[in-house]
């Protein structure tokens, strides 16, 4: 919604109408690609831009029920300083996706860890069993 110019739907500010810009843009992306084998799922923002006051939890739980009450299948939210209202998060609720939830890999004692402080996921050639099965050094 917060890029979203003044009028668009008939709104000063569209960045105020959270549900409504959700709600209306997913049934233009309806319409646009009826009959397609196509999933929307939409961006909802968890943000304030420019002059716009912070998203908080009632705006960021009306973007994800117009995008519910829409069809959509699910949501992505973004923020751009990755902060997100903790208050507006929870499981997902019934008939939306939900991608893997993902742990970032414990390092190892002992185990070289690479850039990222992760555990190389790459052993040497001399770990690997190819390399010992054909005597490599």
């Amino acid at each position: 919604p917060s890029h979203y110019g003044p009028g668009v739907f008939g709104f000063d500010v569209p960045n105020e109408h959270p549900y409504d810009v959700v709600a209306r843009t997913l049934g233009l992306m309806r319409d646009q690609t009826a009959g397609l084998p196509v999933v929307l799922r939409p961006w909802i923002q968890d943000f304030g831009y420019g002059d716009f006051p912070p998203y908080g939890p009632a705006d960021v739980r009306a973007e994800m029920q117009a995008a519910a009450d829409a069809g959509a299948g699910g949501w992505m939210i973004w923020n751009p300083g990755g902060e997100f209202t903790e208050a507006a998060l929870a499981a997902p609720r019934e008939g939306e996706d939900a991608g893997p939830v993902t742990e970032p890999p414990a390092v190892v004692p002992g185990e070289d860890a690479g850039p990222t402080g992760a555990a190389s996921p790459v052993a040497s050639l001399e770990e690997t069993p190819a390399a010992a099965a054909s005597g490599a050094p």
